[in-house]
């Protein structure tokens, strides 16, 4: 096949690249075409260039035929710059181009915690786990499952979310981010088991529940009305903070002495 039409037909097959594995048997030999090279300097205007097709390019590079920059350019009347010149107007834009982030703006980071759930019949209990206050909650935890109208046996294990879940340098911690993981976990497990209500006891166990404007001091010792989950939630500090402090244990038993057995 004539080496023009074969270019002309991988082009069309937007082919950019195209080099023969073998020869077939009883092939006819390739009939080499003139010089692509001194045919696009005396025949190709500005236009044809511009629409040359990458198979034919790709033909002069492998030739060793293809002219100088400088020279082709020279040929349509265009001034080449400096390699030194081209450098600096590209570093420029590209500088141009990026934005420079806000000194004033700053990421809230999110510090490494533990969150307990614990099923106690159609309870879900979500406790903050205190590392500075360890202090023996299971009596406390049964108290509660007792005036609420629950049994022991209905007490199920405890299952801990620790965040992160996977230590990475990379990865940023904000506190979108442990909103999206965290509302996602709680998702699958009212999926896998429904609730009818939901004790959330702690900052870090409440305010990513909640609405993200609300404030987690504002919501202590109400009902929050979970939407995204249709669930309503009480919210009270950890167990931990109500075996501390003995003041704290009056206002948490009103706030759940009218949910027994919603």
């Amino acid at each position: 096949m004539n080496e023009i039409q074969r270019m002309q037909y991988l082009s069309a097959l937007d082919v950019d690249c195209y080099m023969p594995r073998l020869v077939l048997v009883n092939a006819p030999k390739a009939q080499l075409c003139p010089p692509v090279a001194v045919m696009i300097s005396q025949t190709h205007t500005k236009a044809d260039l511009a629409h040359t097709s990458p198979a034919v390019v790709n033909a002069h590079i492998s030739t060793g035929l293809l002219n100088p920059v400088s020279d082709v350019l020279a040929s349509l009347g265009v001034e080449s710059l400096p390699p030194e010149k081209i450098v600096k107007q590209k570093t420029t834009v590209a500088e141009a181009e990026v934005e420079k982030p806000n000194q004033n703006t700053s990421i809230e980071l999110v510090q490494p915690f533990s969150l307990s759930l614990q099923r106690i019949g159609s309870l879900l209990l979500v406790d903050s786990r205190s590392v500075d206050i360890a202090l023996p909650t299971d009596r406390l935890l049964h108290s509660i499952a007792f005036a609420l109208g629950y049994e022991h046996s209905q007490i199920a294990a405890a299952e801990i979310f620790s965040w992160p879940v996977t230590a990475s340098e990379a990865s940023v911690q904000t506190i979108d981010s442990v909103r999206l993981d965290l509302q996602a976990f709680l998702d699958g497990k009212l999926l896998t088991n429904s609730v009818e209500q939901l004790l959330l006891l702690g900052e870090n166990a409440a305010k990513y529940f909640i609405d993200k404007d609300t404030l987690y001091t504002d919501c202590l010792y109400k009902k929050v009305e979970l939407t995204s989950f249709s669930i309503t939630a009480i919210v009270a500090p950890s167990l931990s903070h109500i075996l501390a402090e003995a003041e704290l244990k009056r206002k948490f038993w009103l706030a759940i002495r009218d949910s027994k057995k919603l």
